[in-house]
């Protein structure tokens, strides 16, 4: 129903407690709204909560598409408190959000909490959960967003949560699990800072993708990942276009496959500068000889990385860019092994006068 007020085009839809079944997408075109300062126009959709308000996606394409490219005003779009279940496989995304060329103007609040996205069985999923473009400081609460629960299509989701273009995003309390990628961060035009906090990605190839570059131009947005926990068989964190990053007191998990991949990474700063990773636990199990858990790239510079614990196999840090500090992390079961062609930076363990191990001195390695 359209709100009342001469100034206003925005839509409530409230859908109460019950089940709804959805044959085809809901693809929203706004129609062209004249550029004045104080007009409105958006969606809002809410439930009376998870699991109580159920919508069963029974197509390919999707639940929600909510298309804004014709409005140039103040826009909003929230959507919460609903369980969004997949009928069947490749049910397209969730709930989808787009505004291009918008530029820098703070007129796109977006709100997004208190979801499940899920399958209706263990075959059941969507192919992205939420593909978001072009908001301004929108949050992500309290959102659940599952893949395949069959083990042999754990990586048939592509992405959680996809986010084109996020100015400043809040993600906290979003768990991503079965799906290639977590949360991707992407950027075109003008991305900007952002956090995760408090999010767990279970059973991931690629955890976080932070990837805000635009071919030789950067934007040069910061982004904080704190207090997390990411899975990853791949990498965890990938970071290629950001510079102040803060990566705290997070828990790095790499996961056994079939196949070993020596590119293997917790953190893999591909293009990045003035870092902050500090704090973190790191752990692998597996004795494949393959695995980093901090690369950084020729083109990085300035990463600290300090008082983290290294509980796991592989190697530590490798560098190529002359510019990673790391004092004063802790190690444990720690095996060395070279690369092709590569420098491997690794900490040597040492004990301080109490007995624990500290890292003090650095070694290269080279086949």
């Amino acid at each position: 129903k359209a709100a009342t007020g001469n100034k206003s085009h925005h839509f409530c839809l409230y859908l109460p407690k019950g089940k709804y079944l959805i044959n085809k997408q809901i693809h929203l075109k706004l129609p062209y709204v004249k550029n004045e300062m104080g007009v409105r126009c958006g969606v809002t959709l809410t439930g009376d909560g998870i699991g109580k308000t159920i919508i069963k996606v029974n197509n390919n394409e999707g639940f929600f598409w909510l298309d804004m490219s014709n409005i140039q005003n103040q826009i909003t779009f929230n959507v919460s408190d609903m369980s969004i279940i997949a009928g069947k496989s490749k049910s397209g995304t969730a709930i989808k959000f787009t505004k291009k060329k918008w530029g820098v103007k703070p007129y796109r609040q977006c709100v997004f909490k208190n979801l499940n996205i899920r399958g209706a069985n263990p075959n059941a999923y969507f192919s992205c959960g939420l593909y978001i473009s072009g908001p301004w400081y929108p949050i992500f609460q309290n959102i659940k967003i599952s893949g395949a629960k069959n083990c042999k299509l754990k990586y048939a989701m592509d992405t959680g949560l996809y986010g084109d273009d996020m100015y400043q995003p809040i993600l906290n309390n979003v768990d991503v699990e079965n799906a290639v990628n977590g949360i991707w961060h992407q950027g075109h035009t003008e991305p900007e800072d952002g956090i995760i906090y408090k999010s767990d990605l279970i059973n991931t190839k690629y955890g976080v993708k932070i990837f805000p570059r635009m071919g030789s131009d950067w934007a040069e947005p910061g982004f904080h990942v704190w207090n997390s926990s990411i899975q990853y068989q791949k990498k965890g964190i990938w970071v290629n276009g950001a510079r102040q990053t803060f990566f705290h007191a997070n828990n790095f998990y790499r996961l056994p496959s079939k196949k070993a991949y020596r590119s293997s990474m917790a953190i893999w700063y591909e293009y990045s500068s003035q870092g902050i990773c500090d704090e973190n636990m790191f752990v692998n199990n597996i004795k494949d000889n393959k695995n980093i858990f901090i690369q950084t790239d020729a083109h990085v510079g300035y990463i600290y990385s300090f008082n983290n614990v290294f509980a796991g196999y592989g190697c530590a840090f490798n560098n190529t860019s002359s510019n990673l500090f790391h004092p004063g992390n802790l190690v444990t079961k720690f095996y060395n092994f070279s690369a092709d062609n590569s420098y491997l930076i690794n900490v040597i363990p040492e004990k301080d006068a109490h007995g624990f191990l500290i890292s003090k001195g650095n070694k290269k390695y080279n086949k």
